[in-house]
């Protein structure tokens, strides 16, 4: 039987997907490999999933903030140096976590820190809020259910039982969560897939922005409703591992503030003079602001940028609705550049108190 490991790379707020794949022989006979082989810590399985469990399961296995997992010592050692290397921001021991299959580069686990410090601030504290005992028996990457937490998780191919570890890390300005999925060896636990979620905004979690954005869709509000709905959307993003069901009430509820149209429809109406090519919500640390991208025929100075984004946050801070939001970005998109992302240009951030200065 021929074994290969295949890589799936992809930017923050995930960088690594471990999966394993077994292939066909030279004489296109599956030979299906042992269960020790596939699933060498049987023995912590079997404690978690005794004979007549659901093949398809997810348990919580330890809350205990410090890691412990009562189950499997070896499991509760990884854990708490995980949650040591996070807090330290130690790139080194973080990197001997990871499976050496994925060949993860130390540059990508330097990015890792610095995106979970980058949401968090300063003052990093990791501790554990979940562990999840998988049990994946057919192998496959269809989301099986945790009821206890009322959210579902995306498994790793092939590997009949898995750990799934959620790390809360507490900084100066907000939350961030890790999600680990962790594959074992007959020796020890190892990371094969890792997420950076932001859990909080402004010190406020999705709950809170989404219960926001119903009263002020009640007044009519709609613009910074949809704003606080979107802001709730994009922290419940787990990526390709975690799902939470509430995301779709709260696309649902997006969804109906503007009906077919867009946050772009609706601002491009205010800027009638402007070539507006994009609009979206975007994090501020003061609260929910709006990123919003002009297209422009050529190069502007900086000088140029800073009045216009300062004449157009002017403009919109005459609408009612604008008490609600922090501020908006202004990005300046040239031809052939693409409104998806920042122009070469760059762009400005526009609030309050910058309105006061020189």
């Amino acid at each position: 039987m021929i074994r290969y490991w295949r890589k799936i790379w992809n930017f923050f707020p995930i960088f690594a997907v471990l999966l394993s794949v077994s292939g066909v022989g030279l004489a296109d006979t599956l030979i299906p490999a042992k269960l020790e082989d596939r699933s060498p810590r049987e023995d912590v399985r079997k404690k978690i999933f005794p004979e007549g469990s659901a093949q398809r399961a997810c348990k919580i296995i330890s809350r205990d903030p410090k890691g412990i997992v009562e189950v499997d010592p070896g499991l509760t050692a990884f854990i708490q140096s995980l949650t040591k290397a996070i807090t330290a921001s130690d790139d080194k021991l973080l990197l001997s976590l990871f499976h050496s299959q994925l060949k993860v580069r130390p540059a990508l686990v330097r990015g890792a820190l610095t995106s979970i410090q980058r949401i968090a601030g300063d003052k990093i504290d990791a501790t554990m809020f979940r562990a999840y005992g998988i049990n994946s028996f057919d192998g496959v990457t269809n989301a099986i259910d945790c009821p206890e937490d009322g959210l579902m998780v995306h498994p790793l191919f092939s590997h009949p039982f898995q750990a799934g570890v959620w790390i809360q890390v507490q900084g100066r300005d907000e939350i961030t969560r890790v999600y680990v999925d962790l594959v074992p060896t007959k020796e020890k636990w190892l990371i094969g897939a890792w997420h950076v979620q932001q859990w909080t905004h402004a010190g406020k979690d999705f709950s809170v922005w989404r219960q926001e954005a119903e009263e002020l869709a009640k007044k009519k509000e709609d613009i910074t409703a949809w704003l606080y709905f979107d802001i709730a959307a994009k922290l419940l993003d787990g990526g390709k591992f975690l799902m939470f069901p509430v995301e779709k009430d709260v696309a649902s509820e997006k969804a109906k503030i503007f009906g077919p149209k867009t946050l772009k429809d609706m601002l491009a109406a205010k800027f009638k003079d402007e070539k507006l090519v994009y609009a979206s919500s975007l994090f501020s640390r003061k609260g929910a602001a709006i990123l919003i991208r002009f297209g422009i025929p050529g190069e502007w100075s900086a000088n140029a940028i800073r009045d216009h984004c300062r004449l157009k946050f002017k403009e919109l801070s005459a609408e009612t609705w604008m008490s609600g939001v922090a501020g908006i970005r202004c990005d300046y998109v040239m031809p052939r550049e693409s409104v998806e992302k920042e122009g070469a240009l760059g762009g400005i951030f526009v609030d309050r108190d910058s309105l006061a200065e020189k």
